[in-house]
């Protein structure tokens, strides 16, 4: 199984990267909770966006993120720049 990155998915709702559909849509694909808090909460979503969006995670595992994850990435983030999407990228078993 593999972990999305939210930058994969919020290109995949571009006519140009409908290629990474087939990913998303792979039964071996999984998001997490903080890719699900990144795509959807972004205040400028237009609806289809957001139509799109709600679908993938509707149709697709997403992971949750647990207190020892959130230790691990306060732990990642003062060692290096990163944002939450990636650290949760990184850290969630799939």
């Amino acid at each position: 199984m593999i972990i999305l990155d939210s930058n994969l998915l919020i290109y995949s709702a571009q006519d140009g990267f409908a290629f990474l559909r087939t990913l998303i849509q792979d039964g071996e694909t999984c998001l997490s909770a903080a890719s699900k808090l990144e795509t959807l909460g972004y205040s400028r979503l237009s609806a289809a966006e957001r139509t799109y969006f709600e679908n993938v995670f509707n149709t697709t595992t997403v992971l949750s993120i647990t207190d020892d994850i959130i230790d691990k990435a306060v732990e990642l983030r003062q060692q290096k720049k990163m944002s939450i999407g990636d650290v949760s990228s990184l850290l969630l078993p799939c």
